[in-house]
């Protein structure tokens, strides 16, 4: 978060600040926050070849 501008109070998401996570859906278990370099070497780590990249509030449940 960062503030909105010097003379603001309240915050507004850093949009400069990216983080990367390997969620396991089937076993439930989540992986990061990853940098990019991180999030890449753990793909070939985990060996994952058909990965579908969906923004966080997809995993929201309601």
């Amino acid at each position: 978060m960062k503030k909105e501008s010097l003379d603001k109070t309240y915050e507004i998401p850093d949009e400069s600040i990216v983080n990367y996570w390997i969620l396991d859906t089937e076993m439930k278990i989540i992986y990061g926050p990853f940098s990019y370099e991180e999030f890449l070497l753990n793909v070939q780590k985990f060996d994952l070849t058909n990965l579908e990249l969906k923004p966080p509030i997809d995993y929201v449940e309601y």
